[in-house]
């Protein structure tokens, strides 16, 4: 199976301990043996063995990993930090971005709502935050270790917006694509 990553990655000197964004969800039709998603990546450890959560925050107190939903954190759920070989302080970085798995023909899926991100009505993050070393949600804007990464440029892409729309939607990202053969 093939798999394409759209993301923006940060890595900040001390350790982060969360991140959070407002997304938009969109539903792009996949095939059975398909998947393709918005998520937000908490990474740790090295290249070769790392160790990821797919969005949450520390608990300051115990150092578990916390899911919550909203700005009212409604708490859907933690993953104990015994659970992580390289989470159990922090992580290293955080990514913001999309995901899409081809099928077993090779044929990769749409990703957020089908369109590139130059397109208006692309899929996207905004209000991008990262919570610090020291638990205060930051933004990731002058960051000088920003990246992007595309796999599958003919098939997806993704823009950082971090000064012409920031008054309106804070730091933000567009990505998606219509997907196809990929590689």
């Amino acid at each position: 199976m093939i798999t394409q990553i759209t993301d923006v990655n940060i890595a900040e000197r001390g350790l982060i301990h969360g991140a959070s964004a407002q997304i938009n969800v969109y539903n792009p039709k996949v095939e059975a043996s398909q998947f393709t998603n918005a998520q937000i990546w908490i990474n740790g450890g090295p290249n070769e063995n790392p160790n990821h959560i797919m969005a949450g925050w520390t608990d300051r107190n115990t150092g578990n990993w916390w899911l919550s939903i909203s700005d009212n954190k409604v708490h859907v759920g933690y993953w104990p930090k015994s659970l992580f070989s390289y989470l159990t302080d922090g992580a290293n970085s955080v990514s913001w971005g999309g995901l899409a798995q081809a099928g077993s023909d090779g044929v990769s899926p749409p990703m957020g709502s089908g369109l590139f991100p130059k397109d208006y009505y692309s899929c996207f993050f905004r209000w991008l935050k990262y919570v610090d070393h020291d638990y205060y949600f930051r933004n990731p804007t002058g960051f000088e270790r920003i990246r992007t990464r595309v796999d599958g440029k003919n098939c997806y892409d993704i823009l950082y917006h971090e000064d012409e729309l920031y008054s309106r939607v804070g730091a933000s990202i567009t990505f998606g694509g219509p997907g196809g053969h990929c590689a």
